[in-house]
């Protein structure tokens, strides 16, 4: 499994998952009555593009939530060395479109806090487009994706919005390559830090 960032963001995000409750504590607590969660990743603004999941509490203490997640936007050249083989930072790689379904259960380790560990997964379909600078035009690669993943979720404002840093581990399978013949393949999986910010509806 690729790494996307150096070993230290690994260690900064472990820490921030796991001290954030101690720093935000709240001072009355009141599980929060609101079952939808609206979410954004804004690292893909920066990358002309956009991601975003809308999920649903689905039982009563509100642990488990489910629900669908977008994305579109270009690969930065610090990561396609992580997605692919033999794609240059020259290339031009974009994720077209991926849609999944998600979920995520809350693990309640901390008594008293709405903000707790998560673990989640996405799975769905995606594909890429690529277009090496000696090409006129670009190619595509589609690809299942499954992305099991360990979150926290730091509220900033009540319990309404929120940050979810998250650290996921990419899996693909079951890729199709439109010209089979070609060097550019995907990497079978990698290492992908993530944050989201979010809001309780």
């Amino acid at each position: 499994m690729k790494l996307f960032y150096p070993k230290i963001l690994f260690f900064s995000f472990l820490s921030v998952l796991f001290m954030s409750p101690f720093f935000c504590q709240e001072s009355s607590f009141e599980l929060s009555d609101k079952k939808f969660r609206l979410e954004i990743e804004p690292a893909t603004f920066f990358l002309n593009g956009a991601a975003a999941s809308l999920s649903y509490a689905i039982d009563e203490k509100k642990n488990l939530n489910l629900g669908v997640y977008l994305l579109s936007c270009d690969v930065p050249n610090f990561s396609k060395e992580g997605v692919f083989v033999n794609v240059q930072d020259e290339t031009e790689v974009r994720i077209g479109f991926e849609f999944a379904v998600t979920g995520k259960y809350k693990l309640n380790l901390f008594e008293n806090k709405e903000g707790n560990p998560f673990v989640g997964f996405i799975l769905g379909w995606e594909y890429f487009d690529i277009k090496q600078p000696y090409d006129s035009e670009s190619f595509r690669i589609s690809t299942w994706i499954f992305t099991p993943y360990l979150g926290h979720e730091i509220y900033l404002y009540k319990q309404m919005v929120y940050l979810h840093p998250q650290l996921r581990g990419v899996l693909y399978f079951g890729s199709k390559h439109e010209f089979p013949s070609r060097p550019e393949q995907l990497s079978s999986s990698y290492l992908l830090p993530q944050v989201g910010l979010g809001v309780r509806l």
